[in-house]
């Protein structure tokens, strides 16, 4: 799931809406009104992956068809709503700390992505491609991993699940979509660094046309689901919805 959080420091205290450009100290900005969002994103993601039996008695029953295919038949596009939420949220901060400072300060940026993201994650990997397999022996299971680690430690794993499938270990399954998360925290605060904030809405347009181009040609599910070019338009989708 890709990490999303609607408080960033960048002063002392906590506002909701927008920043006044000529603030001379450091804000702190909170955004409540996205924590239900959030949750309903999760809520639906949550179902629609953990909603499954493999009793037939029981997936044959209309109860279990409703809340399945109907309720629940599309809740993978919480994620998608996820990368809205999270476009949002890093351009907000970004254009803020430009219209205060000037300029905005990769290094820090990039930093405080590392402190908060790294740990955990490589903390997944390293269950996933060395505590899992011993997991699994240990109840008498074959373990059978198709993922590639390299691919994992350079945050390329989700041209990997493209190519080889879902990984064996289930926790490796879901970090696709923080691989997507870094690439994008590595390479828009760059464009906005060199564009002027008056002329951002070209880079969201073009970001939006171009993945709406990279669907057109390329629409298997599996591309479509997990790859970079596809999801990247829903995150240029969340600043453009704000107008600026």
């Amino acid at each position: 799931m890709p990490e999303i959080r609607s408080t960033e420091i960048l002063s002392g205290t906590t506002i909701a809406g927008p920043m006044p450009v000529a603030a001379k100290h450091h804000k702190r900005i909170f955004f409540e009104n996205l924590d239900g969002l959030r949750f309903l994103c999760f809520l639906a993601v949550f179902f629609s992956h953990s909603f499954h039996t493999d009793y037939p008695e029981l997936s044959k029953t209309e109860i279990y068809q409703f809340i399945k295919f109907g309720v629940f038949r599309h809740g993978d596009l919480g994620v998608n709503f996820f990368f809205v939420l999270s476009g949002f949220l890093i351009t907000y901060l970004l254009i803020a700390e430009k219209k205060l400072n000037g300029q905005i300060n990769l290094k820090k940026f990039w930093l405080r992505r590392i402190l908060r993201i790294w740990p955990l994650y490589y903390a997944c990997v390293a269950f996933g491609f060395y505590v899992f397999p011993l997991l699994k022996a240990a109840f008498g299971q074959t373990p059978n991993e198709t993922a590639h680690l390299w691919t994992y430690l350079t945050f390329l794993n989700k041209f990997d699940y493209i190519k080889t499938g879902t990984p064996d270990a289930s926790i490796l399954s879901v970090l696709w979509s923080v691989a997507i998360e870094e690439q994008f925290y590595f390479f828009w605060p760059v464009l906005l660094y060199f564009l002027p904030v008056r002329r951002y809405y070209l880079a969201f347009g073009l970001v939006i046309v171009g993945s709406l181009v990279f669907r057109t040609l390329y629409p298997s599910s599996r591309v479509l689901q997990h790859h970079t070019l596809s999801c990247i338009g829903d995150m240029a989708v969340g600043p453009s919805a704000r107008g600026w």
